[in-house]
């Protein structure tokens, strides 16, 4: 997996195809086994090796082809390894989207809100998951930074949602 599957595979087929959202599922399933074996590596101890395919992950699916959701999560147990410095990386890529995209939200009229139901959970659900990870972090002056970004948004989900 780990030489195989470079930029989602992109290379092989952007010569002969038009990738679309049909290409969603076979990618999501890239990502997912991706995503279980860090997992399941990190929970044998073998962090390195987790730390080795979550970026191995990020190379495959960069947030410039393939928007980052929750995929941060890969790094879950990055206090236990070196990786944190690849993950504080990654992690700050997805906190300021997660910025963009609820700034972009809040600009929106009540009535457009309706339109964006999906993207705002997904947003949501990656703030949530982003204060449960960054905890775990090791780098204050980096923890401080992303909470400055992500608080309001987090106390503003459980407190007052958006629309």
């Amino acid at each position: 997996m780990i030489t195989s599957w470079i930029n989602g595979n992109g290379e092989i087929l952007i010569k002969k195809t038009f990738i679309d959202e049909s290409y969603a599922p076979e990618l999501s399933s890239m990502k997912m086994v991706m995503s279980r074996g860090a997992d399941e590596l990190y929970n044998k101890g073998e962090n390195e090796k987790a730390a080795a395919l979550a970026n191995k992950y990020f190379e495959a699916f960069p947030n410039f082809n393939f928007p980052y959701d929750y995929s941060c999560a890969i790094y879950r147990d990055t206090g236990k390894n070196k990786s944190e410095e690849d993950a504080e990386k990654q992690i700050e890529i997805l906190v300021n989207e997660i910025d963009e995209y609820m700034q972009f939200f809040h600009s929106l009229e009540n009535d457009k809100l309706n339109s964006f139901d999906i993207e705002i959970q997904k947003t949501r659900l990656a703030i949530d998951g982003l204060m449960r990870l960054l905890p775990k972090l090791k780098d204050e002056n980096f923890k401080e930074r992303m909470n400055i970004i992500l608080q309001p948004y987090s106390e503003e989900t459980k407190s007052n949602p958006i629309g």
